[in-house]
């Protein structure tokens, strides 16, 4: 099973030595929770969004809000479907330039039990992620950080760009003038045909 339990887990107090204050934190007490789904919606303010970017090594963030849908189940499992939105600046890999982006992303883990929670380095792409809590709240804005640092593209590329404008020049051919009618690789093309 796929665990990305490892990045949020030092919110959920199990390193409670290294005490990090979320970037946007939106806590859900655990009693709301009854027998049907319970939906909830977090949206950051401009100073959490620009805390986020931060975070994330983005160049800023407009606005970030996620929907939750969370249903009880057994041993204290919660399972969880989220929908995230976020309107964002990314720096583009062929330009190098800023440009505007959105992000619209969907998500199914499992709330569990901090001390039902196993590490697990098996893969298995089939099976629900799992998240771990600990006390009787959990934290939906600091999840929705994490969920937005997967969704994002380790490659940005403007709309547009292509993989030519990452090319400073056109190799020239052998014996091709310049602009100054100076042939760069004439002497080149000599030797290769002494050499024959």
């Amino acid at each position: 099973m796929v665990r990305r339990g490892a990045w949020i887990i030092r919110y959920c107090g199990k390193e409670k030595e290294m005490s990090i204050t979320p970037e946007f934190s939106r806590r859900l007490p655990l009693h709301r929770l009854g027998r049907d789904a319970y939906t909830e919606t977090v949206e950051a303010t401009p100073e959490e969004c620009a805390r986020i970017a931060k975070r994330l090594e983005l160049p800023g963030i407009q606005s970030f809000s996620c929907r939750y849908r969370l249903t009880a189940a057994d041993k204290g499992n919660i399972l969880t479907e989220g929908w995230l939105s976020a309107a964002l600046t990314q720096i583009c890999v062929i330009t190098n330039e800023p440009f505007d982006d959105v992000v619209a992303e969907d998500f199914v883990f499992r709330f569990v039990p901090l001390e039902q929670y196993l590490e697990d380095e098996a893969l298995d792409i089939e099976a629900i992620d799992e998240q771990p809590y600990e006390g009787n709240d959990v934290d939906l804005g600091a999840y929705a950080v994490e969920q937005l640092a997967l969704a994002l593209t380790p490659f940005p590329r403007k709309p547009g760009a292509g993989l030519e404008q990452a090319v400073d020049e056109v190799p020239r051919d052998v014996g091709e003038e310049d602009d100054d009618g100076f042939k760069p690789f004439a002497n080149l093309s000599h030797m290769m045909k002494r050499s024959d």
